[in-house]
């Protein structure tokens, strides 16, 4: 799997090979490639549903910053984490927008 470092002018989306479900508002993933379960809290569950289909990640932290009234920084900093972590363990692919690669 290519690693590319999330950046606000990047694309995310799910991975296809994920399979996801709510329970009770939240969502719970299986890495089908890796064989491993993840749990995400509320706020990841958001984020989750909104990539759904592929998201310009600076367009995600602006809806996200609107939405919550928080600081776009701290924002920012916290979803390009996470968006490198779930990208790390399989859960989402990261592109330039411009190639699928």
């Amino acid at each position: 799997m290519n690693f590319q470092m999330t950046l606000p002018d990047t694309m995310v989306v799910r991975h296809p090979n994920t399979l996801a479900v709510s329970v009770g508002g939240a969502f719970a993933a299986f890495n089908f490639d890796r064989d491993r379960y993840y749990g995400f809290d509320d706020i990841a569950s958001d984020i989750w549903r909104r990539i759904e289909q592929p998201q310009r990640v600076e367009a995600l932290i602006a809806d996200l910053a609107k939405d919550y009234e928080g600081d776009e920084t701290r924002i920012t900093k916290d979803v390009l984490a996470l968006l490198d972590h779930l990208q790390h363990e399989g859960l989402v692919c990261i592109t330039d927008g411009i190639s699928d690669s």
